[in-house]
């Protein structure tokens, strides 16, 4: 069996897909590629008769399907998953299926405890003084900071000819199903390199007193909208853009590589150095690219197509994945949650349907209903720097109490 893998992150576990050629039950599908000419011309004597022929024996060159199944889904296997669903996606003249899709259900990440403190019952003293510190630890506040960035997403990256929000963008990878080539595994990338935050962080100077958002991974979007990541980055660094690589990117250059290595290099380069290592160079820059974004699983499987096949006997020989992938693992949460309270599908393989939500589409969702779990793995507050603090606090005293 052949298998390209393709997740599709969901709450409590993730489905894979994967794809196998299955090796036909008759004789190896063959199709003539050449024929060329061995012996020949010359006259022969047949019979007793002299009988001349421009050609007396060609040689014939065919290309067969292979006879051995190939698998690659074994990795799916190994890590536990169940496989709830097999399907066939072609087949050969004869009716024998060549190539089926399988779903597998897979665990994402096991389950953690922690201990926590509550603080409902503590008071707080001071000159004998006591203040009521009785209330309950608040519970709601990772759905709070999803409301919020949200609501900043939303509000930045609305698209001004749709007036759409939490817009995806069609990407593709191919396979070719006999191990030449394939350009739909992951890039090995960390999920860390492309966040705004690793930006910022990686900007210096530029960035300070910026307010920006460690849940958008703008860079990886630049060839799928310009606009989008002008915007984003807008958002950190002033109207003006603050930085060349910016600059460049408004004039027209809309190279990832060019555009993160003059802004923050260490992050890009080793980027690159993983996906070198994951063999993904012989791919075009757009599946090199998906690669990062399904690495930092901010993409969603639409399905996938056969998009070449043998002449003459039709055997597919290449399949293209489809996805709609988005700038935020947020947004991709609330696309798959909201288009099922809305019944929207996702369209198909070769049309997929990686629209946004209309402003009324928005209002109508349920957001209580949505389980943002995932997302609230992402939110890491962060603490204060008590020598900081109590420096300040001195600070102040000796001023009170100063001279």
């Amino acid at each position: 069996m052949r298998a390209a893998r393709r997740f599709e992150w969901i709450a409590g576990g993730a489905l894979a897909l994967c794809l196998f050629a299955s090796a036909p039950a008759i004789a190896a599908d063959c199709y003539q590629t050449a024929e060329t000419c061995v012996e020949g011309p010359e006259t022969r004597t047949i019979g007793g008769y002299p009988v001349q022929r421009d050609c007396w024996r060609y040689r014939a060159s065919y290309t067969c399907v292979s006879q051995n199944s190939t698998d690659d889904c074994q990795p799916l296997r190994d890590r536990g998953c169940s496989q709830v669903d097999s399907r066939c996606m072609d087949t050969n003249p004869q009716g024998a299926c060549m190539l089926y899709e399988q779903t597998w259900q897979c665990r994402v990440a096991t389950g953690t405890t922690s201990t926590v403190t509550n603080c409902g019952g503590q008071q707080f003293c001071l000159d004998g003084r006591c203040f009521d510190t009785g209330y309950a630890p608040d519970a709601d506040f990772a759905r709070a900071v999803a409301g919020l960035e949200a609501q900043r997403e939303a509000g930045r990256y609305l698209d001004p000819n749709t007036l759409e929000v939490f817009k995806g963008y069609d990407n593709r990878c191919r396979k070719k199903l006999f191990g030449l080539v394939n350009c739909c595994k992951g890039g090995g990338t960390d999920g860390s390199l492309f966040s705004t935050f690793s930006l910022i962080t990686g900007a210096g100077g530029q960035a300070i007193g910026a307010i920006g958002s460690s849940y958008t991974y703008d860079a990886l979007f630049t060839a799928d909208a310009p606009d989008l990541v002008i915007a984003g980055f807008e958002a950190l660094f002033g109207a003006g853009g603050g930085s060349s690589a910016l600059a460049g990117l408004i004039a027209g250059d809309l190279s990832v590589g060019s555009f993160v290595t003059s802004l923050v290099p260490g992050p890009w380069t080793i980027a690159m150095l993983a996906i070198q290592l994951s063999g993904l160079l012989s791919c075009e820059d757009a599946e090199q690219v998906l690669a990062m974004k399904r690495d930092n699983r901010l993409c969603h499987g639409v399905g996938s197509y056969c998009s070449a096949r043998l002449p003459i006997i039709r055997t597919c020989i290449e399949t293209t994945e489809t996805y709609c992938c988005f700038n935020s693992r947020l947004s991709r949460i609330i696309n798959e949650q909201g288009r099922a309270q809305l019944g929207r599908g996702w369209g198909g393989a070769q049309g997929p349907d990686c629209s946004g939500f209309a402003l009324a589409q928005l209002q109508a969702l349920d957001f209580s209903r949505m389980d943002l779990s995932e997302f609230y793995a992402e939110i890491a507050p962060t603490l204060p720097n008590l020598g900081d603090l109590q420096q300040r606090a001195q600070q102040k005293v000796n001023s009170y109490f100063g001279p």
